[in-house]
């Protein structure tokens, strides 16, 4: 093989590697950022003790 095709192999399989680490990077900080919602959300529902399926409003009647 020539070196200028061995060179754009390499440097291809580096450009994917590259790519997928940063993809798995952004989904990796994605999940943590859903993680900290739910988490933040929990802890605002117990402390203010709302129900997640609540069967009235408040002050608003029936439904």
């Amino acid at each position: 093989m020539k070196i200028k095709t061995l060179k754009k192999q390499y440097f291809l399989k580096e450009y994917i590697m590259y790519k997928k680490q940063k993809e798995e990077g952004v989904m990796k900080k994605e999940m943590i950022l859903t993680w900290l919602c739910l988490a933040s959300l929990q802890a605002i529902a117990a402390t203010q003790e709302v129900e997640l399926k609540p069967t009235k409003i408040r002050g608003g009647g029936d439904l």
